[in-house]
């Protein structure tokens, strides 16, 4: 019998106070509106971007996902999003782009010289807190790989860099495999944040 996943034995939730209703991860905020309703009632806020806000509620059982344009005037400008079709075209996008990932082995001359820089002992941790907010941050340890020493038994996730120090490509082991997805495919995704 499969049990339940409770967020209470997770040692990242017993460090949340119960009267936290706002949270922040680098950029993002999110805030519980209305808590004491419960019925979802969220706002969803990126601070560099603080002209535009997202609301995700409930009403009768249904969920509406709302997007708010805050002009400089008092004016608002409210668009119902679709959940469903934003859902599917996202996901033909990602279906998109993981085909564009090409499958590559220890050999392969272009990646002789190459360094891989592996993401390992990925940690998100409560930085700071008070009674109604908790602020998030993550840490993790970078593991640098010959590319040709790849173990290719660990499931891993890692770049690599071009000569002025910008990733160049996403390299992902997994079942005994290697995977390279060029970073310049990802822009094909960032057409995404318009419809939102």
């Amino acid at each position: 019998m499969i049990q339940p996943i409770r967020f209470s034995d997770d040692p990242l939730m017993r460090d949340i106070p119960e009267t936290a209703t706002k949270f922040e991860y680098g950029n993002m905020v999110i805030a519980m509106l209305h808590p004491e309703k419960k019925e979802l009632d969220w706002l969803i806020i990126n601070k560099e971007n603080p002209q535009i806000h997202y609301h995700i509620y409930q009403k009768k059982g249904e969920v509406y996902f709302l997007k708010t344009h805050n002009f400089k005037t008092s004016r608002k400008k409210h668009e119902l999003i679709d959940i469903e079709e934003s859902m599917k075209m996202l996901g033909k996008m990602l279906t998109n782009l993981f085909s564009k990932a090409e499958r590559i082995y220890l050999d392969d001359k272009r990646f002789a010289n190459e360094v891989v820089y592996f993401l390992v002992e990925h940690k998100l941790y409560v930085k700071g807190k008070t009674k109604n907010k908790v602020i998030f941050d993550q840490n993790y340890d970078v593991e640098e790989v010959s590319f040709c020493k790849i173990d290719v038994i660990c499931h891993k996730l890692g770049f690599v860099f071009d000569k002025n120090n910008n990733e160049k490509d996403l390299v992902f082991v997994q079942n005994g495999s290697i995977f390279r997805l060029e970073i310049k495919h990802f822009e094909e995704i960032q057409n995404f944040n318009s419809f939102f």
